[in-house]
């Protein structure tokens, strides 16, 4: 169900283009998730270095707005762990349907490509 035998198409050239789509969607999906990770990774080795950025940047400011930019430099791993979770399953959504899988096959790669 899975392959591009079990699909009909028109001619060679439709076939090449789905290829094309589902190769660069994955491609795509890929590169999201590496970013993600890189993204991750780079905060958590940066975050006392966020902190003190964050805390400098809010000495001019008001006590309110101070101590949220103060919370958000410690918790800018978290605050981009939750952005990631955020974004995954919604630009993988929108990758399996650019592929055009068939409903079955759509569902299935969700779920592999998110957990």
């Amino acid at each position: 169900e899975l392959s591009l035998e079990a699909e009909e198409f028109e001619n060679n050239f439709e076939k090449f283009l789905v290829t094309v789509r589902r190769l660069s969607g994955i491609c795509i999906n890929i590169l999201i998730i590496f970013g993600c990770w890189i993204a991750i990774m780079y905060t958590y080795a940066e975050k006392e270095w966020i902190r003190k950025t964050c805390e400098a940047l809010g000495q001019n400011l008001s006590s309110p707005l101070k101590e949220v930019l103060i919370l958000i430099g410690g918790l800018a791993p978290n605050l981009v762990i939750a952005a990631a979770g955020m974004i995954l399953p919604g630009s993988t959504t929108l990758i399996v349907q650019f592929e055009g899988w068939t409903a079955a096959p759509r569902a299935r790669h969700f779920v592999w490509r998110v957990f």
